[in-house]
């Protein structure tokens, strides 16, 4: 269930952002987590998450979207060492529709662009 969770969480982003946004967050490194494997990294009420790795502008790290419980989604920028996680920045309770444009300010966008 997890993997589809996070399938469905990076089409989400595709269709919210565009693909062209997604690489300008050097998105890489794919990973999707099940509600226990968010638990451990400290992320409660998560019934699956998409955690992926960023090098923006402002934030190189990593982000993780979870579903939770309340068909909502919370957002993490973060760092991910040695399975801790120290948050940097995060917001609950966003809707599919409102997560990609959050995680841009936060990794990658200036005002200067032109999109």
């Amino acid at each position: 269930m997890s993997i589809e969770i996070a399938q469905t969480i990076q089409n989400q982003l595709k269709a919210t952002v565009g693909q062209a946004i997604l690489w300008s967050w050097g998105q890489s490194a794919l990973q999707a987590l099940n509600g226990i494997q968010a638990q451990k990294l400290g992320i409660d009420n998560s019934i699956g998450a998409l955690k992926f790795k960023v090098n923006g502008h402002h934030h190189k790290g990593h982000v993780i979207i979870s579903l939770n419980g309340l068909d909502t989604y919370d957002v993490y920028i973060c760092n991910v060492r040695a399975g801790k996680m120290k948050i940097k920045d995060s917001v609950n309770g966003l809707y599919f529709d409102e997560f990609g444009d959050w995680i841009d300010t936060k990794v990658e966008k200036i005002e200067a662009y032109a999109y």
